[in-house]
Formats: structure tokens, sequence, C-alpha cells
């Protein structure tokens, strides 16, 4: 017993030891193990993928207000979708919290934000259109994936809407706008099989570093836009043609409208300045332009309703059509208030075919359609024409009327002055004919008068006098026959004041009261020929006609009759009237023939002074 238990106090603490020992062996092995263990499976944990956030998980935390909890989780896993900036605004407006509430996120949110720039988009988006509508057309939503934004996808049937068989032919596109939310925007013009143009904006955004269609809009709310859009700049352009055409410069026109409609303008309201009359000398507050979109027509075209006041206290008013030619705007024709056509380009429907890729279809033709009888509006040739035929009317009243509408409309272009001078010629105004005359000439335009051609043929004594009318410009004087003879024009010369026969004193340099000017028949002979004009009324009556009130007799010369010398002599005899007649006839004037031809002559001589002749 003693033994035993001596042996157990000997032996516990051996084993202990031994334990004590063993132990400390296995430690190091131990912790060996589990140092070289827990790498391996630190490893293998953090090799797995973290999950980036969805839409729903950064709306969760979005809506618990943990700014420092979501930057944490979107720095360390990311998100699996597109952020855009109207999706973080719809974020906060479900939510009700702020950006201001979530500074961290919201920075961090919008820093992932892919810009879609003009410039980019608007060099793929034709070829990712035509894409679109290939798949569209099949519908193919495998080809349509990659092609469109994840939300479009989800509203699909709009795309195929756009490019439905049934209805679509052919498309072209607009200008490019930057839109609010990183996205980009164009005009897509839609031509139907019907021939019809209607107007979509199609949107784009960048996804994933490539341009995919973001949305597709249409209706009024889009045509109101296209409105807006299209308003701004025909504004924008008219407001520069007017500046330009009132400090006398004509390229403003010329830039704002099609080639076609610039050479008719030309000959519309002249060569010199076209388009003066609609426009110059008005003051840019007086010009009221409003702007709208015709829906009557096939084109998806602005007007611009154009009005000011004349000098008259009337009002012109017209419209101008405008066509998109590529992406800019032109004026393709004018039309009155009653739809008639002022001034066109013949091309005018073609340029929607142009736009299409289409064949051109017949021109517009003014003889067969309804053309303006606004005096106001109608060509300068047409007025002229008119003007004419009330001078071999004698009808003051009416030239006076087409001069003063040509003043109200155009009060700088001169030809309405031209026009009232011979209203005031044949009303015995000379000395308004004078200025008026004198003044259309200085500003470019043409003078009118109204004078009696002398024939130097022998003819019967009463036909001698042929009434004509005198144009006067800077460029040439000519002879207006009656419109009925269908004579052409006669063009004269007058290089000097001192070659024509009244002087600026009214004296006559010989003594016989005509106006002589030299016509040159350019027949490679240059042979000249003078033509004697004598003012309105001078006649060589027959004995029985002597006592006309206004006429007096010039006894100063021979001019009633070839062969006729002063005093009666007969030379050879003449035959008046069919009889044979020894008394002399003398030439019958205008008691105010000198104040007639003096204003003539000065018109003339103003004309020569203001080219520098």
């Amino acid at each position: 017993m003693f033994y035993s238990q001596k042996l157990r106090q000997l032996l516990v603490p051996k084993v202990a030891l031994t334990l004590v020992a063993a132990l400390c062996l296995a430690l190091p092995i131990i912790s060996f193990a589990q140092s070289s263990s827990a790498p391996k499976s630190a490893a293998k944990k953090s090799s797995a993928p973290r999950k980036g956030l969805t839409e729903a998980d950064v709306q969760k935390m979005w809506a618990q207000k943990d700014d420092m909890l979501l930057t944490n989780q979107i720095k360390l896993r990311g998100v699996a979708f597109g952020v855009e900036e109207d999706w973080i605004n719809q974020l906060q407006q479900k939510s009700g919290v702020k950006s201001a509430d979530m500074p961290n996120s919201a920075a961090l949110l919008k820093s992932m934000i892919e810009e879609s720039d003009v410039a980019g988009v608007s060099a793929a988006a034709p070829a990712l259109l035509d894409k679109v509508k290939d798949a569209a057309q099949k519908r193919n939503v495998n080809d349509l994936t990659p092609l469109l934004h994840p939300e479009l996808l989800k509203t699909k049937a709009k795309v195929y809407d756009l490019f439905d068989n049934t209805n679509y032919r052919a498309h072209s596109l607009g200008r490019y706008s930057s839109e609010a939310n990183q996205e980009v925007s164009v005009q897509f013009f839609q031509l139907t099989t019907s021939g019809v143009e209607r107007i979509h904006y199609v949107y784009f955004s960048t996804l994933h570093g490539k341009v995919v269609v973001r949305d597709v809009r249409s209706g009024p709310e889009e045509a109101q836009r296209f409105l807006r859009d299209e308003q701004a700049l025909a504004e924008s352009k008219l407001q520069l043609m007017f500046r330009a055409l009132n400090d006398g410069d004509d390229a403003g026109v010329k830039t704002l409208c099609t080639d076609g409609l610039y050479k008719a303008i030309k000959e519309w309201g002249g060569d010199k300045h076209p388009g003066d009359r609609l426009t110059r000398g008005h003051r840019l507050d007086q010009v009221n332009v409003k702007t709208f979109v015709a829906t009557d027509q096939k084109s998806v075209r602005v007007v611009a309703d154009i009005s000011y006041p004349l000098t008259s206290n009337k009002k012109l008013e017209f419209l101008a059509d405008f066509e998109r030619i590529g992406n800019d705007l032109k004026i393709v024709r004018v039309r009155d208030t009653d739809n008639k056509l002022v001034v066109f380009d013949p091309d005018t429907d073609n340029y929607l075919n142009r736009r299409y890729n289409l064949p051109d279809g017949p021109t517009l033709d003014g003889g067969q359609m309804a053309m303006t009888s606004d005096v106001a509006l109608i060509s300068l040739e047409q007025i002229r024409k008119f003007v004419l035929a009330a001078i071999e009317d004698h009808n003051v009243a009416r030239v006076l009327e087409y001069g003063q509408t040509l003043i109200d409309s155009d009060p700088t272009g001169g030809e309405g002055y031209g026009i009232r001078a011979a209203a005031d010629e044949m009303a015995g105004h000379f000395e308004d004919a004078e200025k008026d005359g004198a003044r259309a000439v200085q500003l470019g335009a043409t003078a009118y008068f109204v004078v009696q051609w002398h024939s130097t043929q022998v003819l019967e004594a009463t036909a001698q006098f042929t009434p004509a009318v005198l144009s006067v410009s800077r460029q040439k004087i000519q002879y207006l026959p009656p419109l009925s003879s269908g004579k052409p024009a006669i063009d004269f010369t007058c290089d000097t004041p001192r070659s024509c026969e009244i002087d600026p004193g009214g004296r006559v340099k010989k003594p016989t009261p005509f106006l002589k000017l030299t016509h040159v028949e350019d027949d490679g002979k240059r042979k000249t020929k003078e033509y004697n004009f004598a003012a309105t009324g001078t006649s060589c009556p027959d004995p029985a006609a002597r006592q006309t009130p206004n006429l007096v007799p010039w006894t100063q010369g021979d001019f009633c009759g070839s062969g006729m010398a002063p005093g009666g002599t007969v030379l050879g005899g003449i035959m008046n009237m069919g009889h044979s007649n020894p008394n002399f006839i003398p030439l019958y004037v205008p008691r105010t023939w000198r104040q007639d031809l003096t204003a003539v002559w000065r018109t003339i001589d103003a004309a020569q002074k203001s080219t520098g002749k």
C-alpha cells in the first residue's frame, strides 16, 4: 500500500511531464496545419465573384437612407445595370429620399452614367436605325436586343409601329440635339405609303460603351417640339435676311432661299434688288413673324406668316413656306393670305422626294396654278404691263394707284416713284413728275413718261404723231410702243445731257419742241437713227381743228408735211386728208409742252449723273 502510494507519487509527475511534453511537441504541428490550411480556405472564398448590385438592391438601400452603407456596397460590389440620370431622378421620386440626403452615394452613381455625345451618336445612328428597321420588320427580338435599351425592349411595339410594313415607305433624319439625361435625340421623318410625311423623335443613349436606341416618341407633343425647334430657326433666319436687306445686301435673300426660288424672285422683284419689295425699308421692330407647321401639305413644312404696316396705314401680309434641304431650312415659295402663289421654286414638291431618294415628279407651272392678283405682290413685269395699259388708256387714277401701292410696299425700291412720275405728268403736275422721276432713277428703278412719237414719213397730217411711252433708267432709255402693236422696245443713247434737245433751264436749244434721241442699229455698220418725241397732245391738225383750246400753233418750222416751207409756200405739193392743200399746216403743241419735256429731260440727266456719265 505504501509502495503503491509512493509509486503514484512518483509516476504522476512523470506522466504529467510526458503529456506536457507531448503537447508542446504537437502544438507546432497543429499550429502549422492550421496556418497552412487557412490561406487555402480564404483564397477559395475570395475567388468567388461578387454579384453587382441590382436596381432593386440600390433602391432598397437608398430608401433606408444609409449613405455610408450604400456607398461602401457600390464600391465593393459595383452595379449590374446601366445607370442613367433619368433613373436616378425616378429613384428619388419613388423613395422620397433626395440626393442631398445621400450625397456620397448620389455622386458615385452619377459618376457611373455613360455620356452620349452628339457627334458620336450622329455618326452611329443612321446605320443603327437601318439595323433596327430590318429586325423590327422581321419581328426578330434576338436581333433587336443588342440594338435597343432594355427599357425600350419592354415596349418594343413602338419600334414595330415605326417601321410597320403596311405604313412605312422610307425615312430621313433631321437635326441631332443633346438632351438633359445624357441622351441625344434626332428628328425622324417618316414617309408613309400614302406619300404623307410624319414627324417622330428617336432618342439614343450609350450602354456598356455602345450607342443604343433609348426611346421612340410620337404624337402631338413631339409635333409641338418640332414646331418650337423649327420656329426658332426660321425666325432667326428671317431676322438675318431682314437685316441684310435693310443694309442693302441681297445676299441674305440668296442664303435663305433655294436656288430656284432666288432665280424666280429676281424675275419677280427685279434683277438689281430681289426681295426688296417685301422687306426693304421697314424696321425690324415693325416686322411681325408667326410660324406654324402646315398640316394640309404632304411635307412637314414650317410656314412663316410675315406682316408689317405700310406707309399708307395698311398692312402687307404674305406667307413664306420653308422646306428642309439637308439639315437646313430654306424658303421654297411665297403665297398670299388667300393661298394664291406669289413666287415659287418650280421644284417645291420635289424636295420631299429627294430627301427619300425618290425620283422627281413634275415641276410646278405658274400657268396652271392660282397666282395672286394683289398689286402689292404681283411681279414687276406684270405691274409694268398693267401700267402701260393704263397709260395707253390715259387712266391717271389707275396709274397712280399702281405707283402708290409699290411705294407703300417698297418705299426705297424706286419703282413706285417711277410709275407715279407718269401719273404726275398726265395730270399736269410736271414738277412732281420731275422729282418722282429723278428719285426713281437714283434708286436704281425705272421712270415712265407719256410722249408723242413724231414720224417723218409722208403720212396723213393727223397720223404723224403716235402715242408712246419713254422709260428712263440708269441703264438705258427706251421707247415702248403700244402693247397692241406687238413691236419690241427701242433702246436709245443720250451720252451727254447736251445731246438731248431740252436743257436744265427749260430753254429750247433748237427752235423745235422735240426731244431728240438717237437709236444705234447694231447691224455691223453701227448706223444711227434719230427719233423725235413731243409732249402729249402735240399734233398736226387739219384747219377745222385749229381752235383746240389747250393747243397753240407752232409756226417756226415745218413738221407736219414733207416739202412744206414756213409761210405756206408749197414745195412740190402735199396731200392732206386725201386732197391737195396749198396752205401751210402749223404744228400744234400744248401750252405746257416746255415743262412737260423738261421733266423728261431732267430725269434723263439724273440717270446719267447717277451713273457718273
